[in-house]
């Protein structure tokens, strides 16, 4: 009775955010689809980031931007460098394989359609755990003009949004739950992958150290819990 009972709690939860998330993708893809290439500004310098990727560098602020790698690139001539290289590599590593496809394939522009796509579908991968929470949040990231609106391109802000969010809610779960092995294991993972997505991802790893210290292991005594018994054992020595 009261498994079915959760079960039916869980469908209308499962339900609203399943609908948040479709809202989410099909802003997203509609931006996708309807918005010109590179009309975004910086949208040509994260290309630019992950076709350095695809022939296996890892680009500086000086990097001159690949021009025959980018696809659908401007013919214009002029002179382009990676300005966006002082982000970690992670999300390029990601958006480089449909560009890859995409020159596998002989359709460059199938390629970077498929890297806006995957792009946006990025930031619509997690969603919280609690019942209205999970549904009050799934549906505020969905209709938050700029969330949909910057994971419609290529930029790393929607993979950066899903490893921050992933952290948070994994820094939350060990210091209420405290820092069993698959949770410190979930919370390494997503505070690694925000490290490696932005530059600003490195204070989840702060934050990351900060949950994993603040509990004490399974079996290790407290600080609090020591003190008694060092107290109690001197009193019964001065008896």
């Amino acid at each position: 009775m009261h498994s079915n009972l959760e079960a039916r709690e869980r469908r209308p939860v499962r339900l609203g955010v399943a609908g948040a998330v479709l809202a989410f993708l099909t802003l997203a893809g509609l931006q996708a689809l309807a918005v010109r290439p590179y009309l975004p500004p910086d949208e040509l310098y994260h290309v630019g980031y992950a076709a350095t990727v695809l022939d296996g560098r890892l680009p500086t602020l000086t990097s001159p931007l690949p021009a025959g790698g980018v696809p659908l690139g401007p013919a214009d001539g002029q002179a382009r460098r990676v300005y966006v290289a002082n982000h970690p590599p992670l999300f390029y590593a990601v958006t480089a394989a449909p560009l890859w496809l995409g020159q596998r394939l002989g359709a460059p522009g199938v390629g970077f359609l498929a890297a806006r796509l995957v792009s946006a579908s990025l930031a619509a991968l997690l969603a919280p755990g609690r019942p209205r929470v999970a549904v009050g949040a799934a549906w505020l990231a969905a209709l938050l003009p700029s969330l949909p609106h910057v994971s419609a391109f290529v930029y790393n802000d929607g993979l950066g949004f899903l490893a921050a969010t992933a952290t948070l809610v994994a820094a939350v779960a060990v210091v209420r739950r405290g820092p069993a092995l698959p949770s410190l294991a979930g919370l390494a993972a997503a505070s690694a992958a925000a490290a490696l997505t932005r530059a600003p991802g490195l204070a989840l790893v702060v934050v990351a150290a900060a949950a994993a210290g603040g509990r004490p292991w399974p079996g290790w005594p407290s600080a609090s819990g020591r003190l008694p018994s060092s107290t109690s054992s001197c009193s019964t020595s001065s008896r």
